[in-house]
């Protein structure tokens, strides 16, 4: 595994060659760690660019793939595991600079301590450190899960089709991707109570940002292949949020299903609520017969929650002969 430093600069200054060595031996401690207990045998290279935007985009197009930021309203993804051929498939993880540069060694944290004006700053920093393990460790959980597909056939052979039911199964497969990389790194999460109502605000919100888009349809202001688009942006982040956080909650150990709850109780009128509970035991499920998945049949029970979720908001797909059909009714 290769740890290529592209970034220059931190801030205003410079990069000494100590600073990023620092930060490099910094990563590998990390990896070196969690290579015990993680596959990380199909991890090729982890890229620190200057810009994490650029950096990602030019990887990507280099190595044939569609440009794709994890980017919205509600944040900005720090680091992304991109796909390469050298030989077989490998993987890369290409991170935000600004995530490495809290990777200090605990050998300099009193001397960080002493350059900040207060207690509260200090935590601060700590926490940000934290979020950087987990982020790392976060990524390495993809990648692990990557090393134990190629040993499900079914995912190995698996076409790509566009029925109804294959994008369901996409979408099921893409959200239980997110559970088990949360739910893998879960120990290294910095939670906090906030966090708990971050995911209930986010789900909030982003369900009135979904609504509306779907008044400016029925208003006539977008057209369907607009609010089709719009409608799986808004519900797909949904469903992967609510599946990051069942996974981290892990993290909370015999609190974690006290806090389900409390989450569950102050959803109230989301449509998330419908689902929520059920959800993540479906996906922790998933997770006691991984990685021995007989058939994609294994992912009904998710598929169903997804339809589940689309009915909250009287939207209604089904597949005819001419294609794939929306039903929706007019909310103004």
């Amino acid at each position: 595994m290769e740890i290529v430093f592209d970034a220059k600069t931190y801030g205003e200054y410079i990069m000494e060659e100590e600073q990023i060595e620092a930060f490099t031996q910094a990563i590998y401690s990390i990896y070196n760690t969690l290579k015990e207990s993680l596959d990380l045998s199909l991890l090729n290279s982890i890229i620190i660019p200057e810009d994490y935007k650029e950096g990602l985009f030019d990887f990507q197009r280099l190595n044939g793939h569609t440009e794709f930021i994890t980017e919205n309203e509600y944040g900005r993804g720090m680091a992304q595991v991109v796909s390469s051929e050298n030989g077989e498939t490998v993987y890369n993880i290409i991170i935000d600079k600004n995530i490495i540069f809290t990777l200090v060694g605990d050998d300099h944290l009193q001397a960080i301590k002493d350059n900040l004006n207060s207690e509260e700053e200090y935590a601060l920093f700590l926490s940000s450190r934290q979020l950087a393990i987990y982020t790392l460790y976060h990524e390495f959980g993809h990648v692990h899960e990557y090393g134990l597909n190629r040993g499900i056939k079914w995912i190995q052979n698996k076409e790509v089709k566009t029925d109804l039911r294959s994008q369901y199964i996409l979408l099921a497969m893409q959200c239980w991707s997110e559970y088990f990389a949360c739910r893998t790194s879960s120990s290294a999460f910095p939670f906090d109570e906030s966090d708990a109502l971050e995911i209930i605000t986010t789900c909030n919100n982003a369900e009135k940002g979904l609504q509306k888009q779907r008044s400016m349809y029925n208003r006539g202001i977008i057209n369907l292949d607009n609010f089709v688009l719009e409608f799986h942006n808004y519900t797909g982040f949904i469903l992967k949020k609510i599946a990051s956080a069942h996974g981290n909650l892990y993290c909370l150990g015999d609190y974690r299903e006290k806090m389900i709850n409390v989450i569950e109780e102050n959803l109230e009128e989301s449509y998330v609520k419908t689902i929520w509970k059920n959800y993540g035991k479906t996906l922790d499920e998933l997770y006691i017969l991984y990685p021995n998945w007989e058939d994609d049949n294994v992912f009904n029970g998710l598929c169903e929650l997804i339809v589940e979720y689309y009915k909250q908001y009287e939207i209604y797909i089904s597949e005819t002969p001419q294609g794939i059909y929306y039903d929706i009714p007019v909310r103004l």
